[in-house]
C-alpha cells in the first residue's frame, strides 16, 4: 500500500508541475500577443513624421446605371485624396502619444455588440518616410479597416475605448457625419 501512495504522490505532484507549466505558457503567449499589438502601434506612433484625423465623404460611389459600385481611396500616392476629406486635424506629440493609449488600451468587455453598416467617415493617416498608413473608421457601427501594415481588428476595442476615440475626434472638431449621441454624455 505504501508503494501505490507514493506513484499517486508523483503523478500527482508530476500533474501540478504540468499543468503550472502549461498555464504559464499560455499566459505568456497571451501577454505576447498584446504587447505585439501594443509595440505595433507605440512603434508605428513614435516613428511616424506625422499623424492627421480626418472626416471623409463617402467612399463608395455609382459607376453608372446597372454598372455597380466602385470605391474611393482614402489616399492616393501616399497622400490624403483632397477631394474626400472634409476636415483635417494634425496631432501634436501629446496627442499622438494620447491616441495611441487610446488605441491601446485593453478589451476587458465580456460582451460584444456588433452591427454592420460600414459606412466609415472619419480616419487616422499616419505618415511616415513618404508612406501613409491608416484605419478608416465607422463611428456609427463601431469598426475599422486599416493599412495591411497594422496588425489590429476592431473588436480589440471596449465600449469605452470606442467612446474615447469618439470624443477625442470631436474635441478636435472632427465632426462630420458624427453619429448623435447625448450630449451631456460629450461634456466631460
Amino acid at each position: 500500500m505504501p508503494c501505490h501512495r507514493q506513484a499517486l504522490f508523483v503523478v500527482h505532484h508530476f500533474m501540478d508541475r504540468l499543468l503550472t507549466i502549461i498555464f504559464f505558457i499560455l499566459s505568456l503567449s497571451f501577454s505576447i500577443n498584446g504587447q505585439n499589438k501594443k509595440n505595433n502601434f507605440e512603434y508605428i506612433f513614435s516613428n511616424s513624421d506625422s499623424v492627421f484625423i480626418t472626416s471623409h465623404g463617402d467612399l463608395q460611389f455609382s459607376k453608372g446605371p446597372g454598372k455597380g459600385w466602385d470605391y474611393k481611396k482614402i489616399t492616393i500616392n501616399g497622400k490624403y485624396n483632397k477631394e474626400i476629406v472634409r476636415e483635417i486635424f494634425k496631432l501634436d506629440r501629446i496627442s499622438k502619444d494620447s491616441l495611441s493609449a487610446i488605441l491601446t488600451t485593453p478589451n476587458n468587455d465580456s460582451i460584444i455588440e456588433d452591427i454592420q453598416c460600414f459606412e466609415p467617415q472619419h480616419s487616422i493617416l499616419i505618415y511616415r518616410n513618404g508612406k501613409c498608413s491608416y484605419f478608416d473608421i465607422c463611428f456609427g457601427c463601431r469598426h475599422f479597416i486599416t493599412s495591411k501594415d497594422i496588425k489590429f481588428e476592431d473588436d480589440d476595442l471596449s465600449d469605452e475605448t470606442w467612446n474615447s476615440l469618439e470624443l477625442f475626434f470631436r474635441n478636435r472638431n472632427i465632426n462630420f457625419e458624427m453619429p448623435k449621441r447625448e450630449t451631456d454624455q460629450w461634456e466631460n
